[in-house]
């Protein structure tokens, strides 16, 4: 099925399943780095851990914390790319936000804002009001 015709449910679903673990309940940052096309070391500099703790530690805290606020936000970012996990993605780490000082959600996420960037999202998803 073309990823044009999933909802944007499905798509999300999709994309969780490509980036877990397959036997236990974590996020799997390996997958993750295939997925985004990032190497391991980048994922460790965004979570703010050592680079071996990401190979050695997957489960650490910190790094399933990073990739859940990542999730959080290509999810918001699906009901502005009609649903497309490949835009959402490419919109989160190459497009500047003029409301947040022309930094990416990547490195807003990276910064620890993540719940401005949420907001930011579904206020847009909203549309005007009033």
């Amino acid at each position: 099925m073309s990823t044009q015709l999933q909802t944007p449910e499905a798509q999300f679903s999709k994309f969780l399943a490509s980036v877990s673990e397959t036997r236990m309940p974590l996020l799997s940052p390996s997958r993750f780095s295939k997925r985004l096309q990032w190497p391991i070391q980048l994922i460790a500099e965004r979570a703010h851990v050592h680079r071996n703790t990401v190979t050695r530690t997957p489960g650490a805290p910190a790094i399933q914390a990073y990739l859940r606020n990542v999730l959080r936000v290509i999810r918001a970012a699906l009901e502005l790319t009609s649903g497309d996990v490949n835009h959402a993605l490419i919109w989160f780490q190459n497009s500047p936000i003029a409301e947040f000082g022309f930094r990416t959600a990547d490195e807003l996420v990276t910064a620890g804002e993540t719940e401005a960037v949420v907001k930011y999202l579904e206020s847009i998803a909203s549309g005007p009001t009033g």
